[in-house]
């Protein structure tokens, strides 16, 4: 008997290691203090992006469409956004929270943002209480 429960025993080990790697991983949601899913904006978003030509091009620091985004950061001509409570993302897009200081006041703004194009185009929106009426449409500095 006693040779029989350390073989169950053993049986039940080898089966736990094997199947230690497939297992769910938890699922965390997200909050303020404690983000969940991306903790940085993925490489491909990461760069300069205008709405118009001479965004990228401007070198008077008049840029007014010019979009500059940071591993945690949104940097606009009179704003800064920083990755507050991450969310949903995959290979082409994300969806995530942003606390904003600019021109003298703070906010917090849902956002999306999708890469079109082959990684030239970049679609934005945002969501909330004086979100943008339409998404604004990027191109990539060069």
């Amino acid at each position: 008997m006693r040779t029989f429960h350390a073989a169950a025993l053993a049986s039940i080990a080898l089966l736990c290691a094997c199947s230690k790697d497939k297992a769910p991983a938890p699922v965390a949601t997200a909050s303020a203090s404690q983000p969940a899913g991306l903790a940085e904006m993925p490489e491909w978003m990461r760069g300069r992006w205008g709405l118009v030509l001479a965004d990228c091009t401007s070198t008077k620091g008049d840029a007014k469409g010019l979009l500059t985004i940071g591993a945690t950061t949104l940097t606009y001509y009179e704003s800064r956004g920083t990755l507050r409570a991450p969310g949903e993302g995959d290979a082409a897009q994300i969806r995530a929270t942003f606390d904003f200081t600019g021109e003298g006041s703070t906010w917090t703004r849902e956002m999306s943002f999708e890469i079109q194009s082959g990684g030239t185009v970049l679609l934005s929106n945002e969501y909330g209480d004086g979100a943008a009426p339409k998404p604004l449409i990027y191109s990539r500095c060069r």
